[in-house]
């Protein structure tokens, strides 16, 4: 397991395999993903954030709304109907809410988890050509490195990087982060990218 932060120099290498300006690929890793270059918590673990608006619709697509609501009665700080940042632990106390929401059902737990560094959800495994959500946490769990390649695999597979290249910041903010803030993360990653011309 490599958790060494991220390097210029291997932001530069896989800028140049999906034919990016070094700068632009910085730029937009540092807003989607942070600044802090690494997808590790000092522990060595991934970083994660459990969702547990997700874990309830997961339930209710399996086992139907009766169960998945049984799950919010006896468990209301794991599964819930809508998104809330209430339960939020952050960190390590991530980890523990997986923990317990795994004692339900395992696989849609790790489903219902954001992973790495690219927060990328569990569900969207097979967006990264992955066979299953376990497969793309251990690769993942390899370096930061991999996990820079799924994000920009991520962003290949949503049809966006060539807005990307053209510097259409609204058109590519709008699908990788939804339509409900576009002029402000457009806006951001924008002054991010100014910001780091000829710095990478």
């Amino acid at each position: 397991m490599d958790t060494k932060k991220l390097t210029n120099e291997q932001i530069a290498l896989i800028a140049k395999e999906y034919n990016l300006e070094p700068d632009l690929a910085k730029a937009v890793l540092i807003v989607e993903t942070g600044p802090s270059l690494t997808g590790f918590l000092d522990s060595g673990k991934l970083k994660i954030l459990f969702e547990g608006h997700i874990m309830y619709q997961k339930l209710k697509n399996l086992y139907g709304k009766g169960a998945a609501d049984d799950a919010h009665k006896k468990y209301p700080e794991i599964v819930y109907p809508t998104w809330t940042k209430e339960f939020y632990l952050g960190g390590e106390g991530e980890w523990r809410r997986l923990k317990e929401a795994s004692k339900l059902h395992e696989r849609l737990a790790k489903e219902s988890t954001s992973w790495g560094l690219p927060q990328i959800m569990g569900f969207n495994y097979n967006q990264v050509g992955c066979s299953s959500v376990q497969e793309m946490i251990n690769r993942m769990e390899k370096s930061n490195m991999d996990q820079l390649e799924l994000f920009f695999e991520f962003i290949e597979k949503q049809r966006i990087m060539d807005h990307l290249r053209n510097h259409d910041w609204e058109k590519f903010t709008r699908v990788y982060n939804g339509p409900g803030q576009v002029a402000v993360y457009s806006q951001k990653l924008e002054n991010t990218y100014n910001n780091l011309k000829g710095k990478v």
